[in-house]
C-alpha cells in the first residue's frame, strides 16, 4: 500500500467490505486504535501490516478472531514483540517478523 493517508479512521470505512480476503496495509498510518476494525474481516486470509509503526502488542489481540488468517506480515512493526506474536500462534498461521 505504502500510503500514509490510510489511517485508523480510513480502516473503519473499509469494514463495509465484509468478503475481503487479502489486505495490504503496509506503511499505512494504522495504529493500535484502528486494530479493532480488523475484526470485521472474518474471511481475511492474508494481511500485511509491515511498517505500520504505531501497532503495539495490545493491537495484535484483535487479530485473534481472524480464524481464516493464514499469513500475517509484521515486518518493521517496531512496537510489537515476540510475546505479542506468540499470543496469536496457531499451526495454520504464518507470521513474518
Amino acid at each position: 500500500s505504502e500510503n500514509r493517508s490510510v489511517t485508523d479512521e480510513g480502516l473503519k470505512k473499509l469494514t463495509l467490505l465484509k468478503n475481503l480476503q487479502y489486505l495490504n496495509l503496509s506503511s499505512c498510518d494504522v495504529g493500535t486504535q484502528g486494530m479493532p476494525y480488523l475484526e470485521a474481516f472474518t474471511r481475511l486470509i492474508w494481511l500485511d501490516l509491515s511498517f505500520c509503526n504505531r501497532i503495539t502488542d495490545d493491537g495484535l489481540k484483535f487479530l485473534k478472531k481472524l480464524n481464516n488468517l493464514l499469513y500475517l506480515s509484521l515486518q518493521g512493526c517496531v512496537k510489537t514483540s515476540h510475546g505479542g506474536i506468540v499470543r496469536l500462534a496457531r499451526p495454520t498461521l504464518q507470521v513474518k517478523r
